[in-house]
């Protein structure tokens, strides 16, 4: 549901804080909870630099594949679940699944609390330690998910490809809390034409309003956090994002009028013969 500008607006300012903070430039875009993907989405993390691509919801029944944009554009998926348990069960269930299907020695399994940073528990750390000393069992690392993605393009290029959206799931998300669906696509576009507005004045002399549009902008990307944007967060919560949506607005509404005031001065018009001409 989210604009093509506003998805590049979210890979920019997330990869901008993270190489700010942590010094790091991600190349696995990390979705574990999302969804409604469209097919043009490779395109756009491709673009931004992104190799891969790690989703829970609304799979192809394939662990692994290429997923592919119109254009062209590639970027390696992997749909698992997350929250998983340490379990011998699990570990050997993952591992023995995309070693048949793929013929690959590697795998992935999410484990630890939630999808927002949780982490793993001392449960999980200590469940690991005893499988490490089960010698039939596969080799369970701590690691991260750029090194499976490097090791499982090393031992195999060709996946399965997917040209296609990944939506089959929850379309109820497309109708439900619809205003916050309007003001979403009103903010998204006001800011577009507020950029564009801006840019034409700044060639003139106009002060060109990064913070202002930036702050903006990021007001429009939190609230398209999928619980909030897709209608199933608590009430509550659309109170706030209604606030957000709505200083966003005013906030990008003040830069169209000061943009175009730019060019035509009413204040300074007042009393001009009829054929006066505008600064443009």
């Amino acid at each position: 549901m989210a604009a093509g500008e506003a998805l590049v607006r979210q890979l920019l300012y997330g990869k901008t804080y993270t190489k700010k903070v942590l010094g790091a430039n991600p190349k696995v875009c990390w979705e574990p909870d999302t969804f409604g993907h469209p097919v043009s989405y490779p395109q756009v993390l491709a673009k931004a630099g992104i190799k891969y691509y790690y989703f829970m919801r609304c799979g192809k029944k394939l662990p692994i594949f290429w997923w592919e944009a119109p254009d062209g554009s590639r970027v390696l998926a992997f749909n698992s679940i997350y929250n998983g348990e340490i379990t011998a069960k699990n570990i050997v269930s993952i591992a023995t699944e995309i070693a048949r299907d793929y013929a690959i020695k590697s795998s992935m399994y999410l484990f630890g609390v939630g999808d927002h940073g949780g982490g793993p528990t001392r449960r999980d750390i200590l469940a690991k330690m005893e499988l490490d000393k089960r010698p039939a069992l596969p080799n369970l690392i701590f690691s991260s998910s750029e090194d499976f993605y490097d090791e499982a393009l090393k031992e195999r290029m060709h996946y399965p490809v997917v040209k296609d959206e990944l939506n089959p799931i929850f379309e109820g998300c497309y109708t439900t809390h619809s205003d916050i669906k309007k003001a979403n696509r009103e903010g998204e576009n006001l800011l577009l034409t507020a950029e564009a507005l801006a840019t034409l004045a700044s060639l003139y002399g106009y002060s060109y309003p990064h913070s202002s549009l930036k702050e903006a902008w990021e007001k429009v990307c939190f609230n398209q956090f999928h619980d909030i944007f897709d209608g199933s967060a608590i009430h509550s919560s659309y109170e706030y994002s209604g606030k957000l949506a709505q200083e966003a607005k005013e906030s990008t509404e003040r830069i169209i009028e000061n943009s175009l005031a730019f060019f035509l001065p009413i204040s300074k018009q007042r009393g001009k013969t009829k054929g006066s001409s505008s600064r443009c």
